[in-house]
């Protein structure tokens, strides 16, 4: 017997679909919404696809929810880079807004190079940090707005974005294998940057709740 076509039907609950019997696949939604969730849900979600695509599966059409939800991991990740860093710098609370990759990661380098003078001189990958950066210009060229691989058309219908070997034009081919290990690269590099930020704020914010306590005294 075949199985029964899903098909919407009086009853149905999008979001209230808690199962007791069969708890397992239950997401737990008590955790967040936090920055590291959010980019880490996004990251997975783009390695999970192209694990599907790595056999030479369905990558014809995959490949646009891949590029959107690993340029959302990226942005994402460089938030939460930008937002640590301006705490431990004491810069106040950073304008978050902007989409372009360019943008954030300039804000975020140099928050890391305050961070790491101050706190930790020649901590640094300086041949990774530029490789990084040269992989954030390729893909922000490609996707300025967050936009290209979300919609097959601009707000004025045009395609949205054009075959081509040069720069900001995508190529014809995209071999997700590939795309796969230099992505990882990426979200290795953010989760470390980040990781890194969190350390040295957990340190300083143990050192002056110590400090406190003493002046108490």
């Amino acid at each position: 017997m075949e199985d029964e076509i899903a098909w919407p039907r009086p009853g149905m609950s999008l979001l209230k679909t808690t199962n007791e019997r069969d708890w397992r696949p239950n997401a737990n939604m008590t955790w967040g919404p936090n920055w590291t969730l959010y980019q880490y849900g996004y990251a997975e979600a783009a390695k999970l696809l192209m694990r599907r695509t790595a056999s030479g599966r369905d990558q014809d059409f995959l490949i646009y929810p891949i590029l959107f939800t690993a340029r959302q991991a990226i942005e994402l990740g460089l938030k939460e880079i930008i937002l640590a860093g301006s705490r431990l710098m004491g810069r106040g609370e950073p304008d978050l807004i902007s989409h372009d990759l360019g943008h954030l990661w300039e804000l975020a380098k140099i928050l890391l190079a305050d961070a790491e003078a101050l706190h930790h001189p020649g901590a640094s990958d300086e041949a990774a940090t530029t490789a990084f950066e040269d992989l954030i210009k390729q893909l922000s060229a490609a996707d300025p707005k967050s936009m290209t691989f979300r919609y097959p058309v601009d707000t004025k219908g045009r395609p949205s974005f054009v075959v081509g070997a040069s720069d900001g034009k995508v190529p014809e081919l995209i071999n997700t294998r590939d795309l796969s290990n230099t992505l990882d690269a990426m979200f290795n590099y953010l989760t470390g940057a980040g990781a890194w930020l969190e350390n040295i704020l957990e340190t300083v914010d143990g050192l002056d709740a110590d400090f406190r306590a003493d002046q108490e005294w």
